[in-house]
């Protein structure tokens, strides 16, 4: 009949972006990076594998916003566990390293 429509338009996030927190590349083959806003007051980080033993920590004195590099490199394939410490609470996030 010649008609068309038009619906609104849906954001959608990456899975692994909660709200001003991003990590990627994810997968990783090496390094990935938390990125952060300073909306977000970042207070640390720490890596846990899926024994649950913590594999890295992030270090003090955060900037208020950038990135935060995660080191991968010397760890085995697997999931590990991004938990993030920030002003609205704990998030976590699934990093799988290949």
């Amino acid at each position: 009949d010649g008609r068309s429509s038009y619906s609104n338009t849906v954001l959608v996030k990456p899975a692994s972006e909660a709200g001003n927190l991003l990590v990627g590349p994810n997968p990783s083959t090496g390094v990935s990076y938390l990125r952060y806003t300073s909306a977000a007051g970042v207070r640390g980080a720490v890596l846990v594998n899926a024994s649950g033993m913590v594999v890295w920590r992030s270090g003090g004195n955060l900037p208020s916003e950038g990135s935060m590099a995660i080191p991968m490199q010397q760890l085995t394939a697997g999931i590990y566990i991004l938990e993030v410490e920030s002003n609205s609470g704990k998030k976590t996030f699934r990093i799988i390293r290949k």
